[in-house]
């Protein structure tokens, strides 16, 4: 669970924003912010429109 633990900061925008809130931000907490916006901003919206296209072509 630990190693969970730690992925959840990189993966996770309620645990980046848990940092930004504490006040402690260091530099692997500023590096978290680019790889959450690219997942949660980018990367989940492009499969979800890859989604929907390959379903109205059906």
């Amino acid at each position: 669970m630990d190693a969970l633990h730690s992925a959840q900061s990189w993966l996770t925008p309620y645990a980046t924003v848990q940092n930004l809130l504490s006040g402690e931000m260091s530099a692997i907490s500023w590096a978290q912010w680019p790889n959450v916006l690219l997942l949660w901003g980018v990367i989940l919206n492009a499969i979800g429109k890859a989604r929907l296209k390959r379903q109205q072509s059906m």
